[in-house]
């Protein structure tokens, strides 16, 4: 292939990385870095079940049950953390609304409406 800008087209390649895996999520959180960039950390919440019990102890080994107590929580955890540009972003989260809306939904469309609504704040 010859230098990108002679041509009008140009071919990619998809590859995947060895160690490449997909995480679940349950939600997101981040925000605009100091940086500038766009930081997404992807978490995942899963409820724990924590019990302890207490036994006497005898010449016999564990005897009667003397206490138990059971602690359920939340353990929020973060997966994985993703940073980029905020003009990359604008077209993550454009290629994500128009996937979610369905056939017939571009980026373009969903990128134009949204220009068209907040014009003001996003020149």
């Amino acid at each position: 292939m010859g230098d990108p800008k002679e041509t009008e087209q140009i071919e990619v390649r998809h590859g995947e990385k060895e160690d490449f895996e997909v995480l679940p999520a349950t939600g997101a959180a981040g925000g605009v870095q100091i940086n500038g960039n766009f930081q997404m950390n992807f978490l995942l919440d899963q409820t724990m079940y924590d019990s302890k019990e207490t036994y006497e102890l005898g010449r016999d080994g564990l005897q009667d049950r003397v206490d138990s107590e059971t602690d359920t929580h939340i353990l929020r955890e973060r997966q994985v953390g993703v940073s980029m540009s905020q003009n990359n972003a604008f077209s993550v989260a454009t290629w994500i609304l128009a996937d979610l809306l369905g056939e017939g939904i571009t980026a373009e469309d969903v990128e134009e409406t949204i220009w068209e609504a907040y014009q003001e704040r996003l020149e």
